[in-house]
């Protein structure tokens, strides 16, 4: 039960690059299943937005919405039973807290085996990061993100030009020929210096 509640919350940071205590204060009226979009009341700035979801995420929120979440919020008799209308609630039938989803989170990066701390950040970031190669309109990212200034949304694409610098000094045959020119003029280098110092040496 827990785990696909987990799941769900990975798939939604992932799909919508929500922040954190916007995630945390989802309401089910919120999800707008059929429409596959998520409403984000007040975010950062005070600003309201509505996000795309991705057909995993509302699959796995439909299932958490219609299953999982009845069980946790104490319909089928848990002690704790409430009636907050929040998304994501604890094993307490209780809002989700800041810490529960930090710990969760780092425990699935640690299942992983990913060795770099992983916050509801880094899941942000992977998918302004993602939209963008994948050739997304920056515009179209700086909304769904809910930045204010295109200037901060900017700053995940010089993270993919840096990428593509790389594979292009990687696998352009300008390049390739270039390393091929740089290695060799290091080996006759070597070559040389080790012939002087033979020399000097007799």
């Amino acid at each position: 039960m827990l785990g696909y509640r987990d799941r769900t919350i990975l798939e939604v940071l992932y799909s919508t690059g929500i922040r954190k205590a916007e995630l945390l204060a989802l309401t089910v009226d919120n999800v707008n299943l059929e429409d596959e979009l998520l409403r984000i009341n007040h975010g950062k700035g005070a600003r309201d937005r509505m996000t795309p979801l991705s057909t995993i995420a509302c699959r796995f929120l439909s299932s958490y919405i219609q299953d999982i979440r009845p069980r946790l919020a104490g319909v089928n008799g848990t002690p704790y039973a409430t009636t907050t209308d929040r998304l994501f609630l604890s094993t307490r039938a209780r809002p989700l807290a800041r810490t529960t989803l930090d710990t969760l989170i780092a425990k699935y990066a640690k299942a992983a085996r990913i060795k770099k701390r992983v916050t509801c950040h880094v899941w942000r970031h992977s998918c302004a990061t993602h939209l963008l190669q994948n050739k997304a309109n920056l515009r179209h990212v700086q909304e769904i993100l809910g930045h204010r200034s295109l200037v901060t949304t900017e700053r995940y694409l010089r993270v993919t030009i840096t990428e593509l610098k790389e594979a292009h000094r990687q696998y352009h045959p300008r390049e390739s020929n270039l390393r091929g020119q740089r290695g060799r003029s290091i080996q006759e280098g070597t070559f040389h210096g080790a012939g002087n110092g033979q020399r000097g040496s007799q």
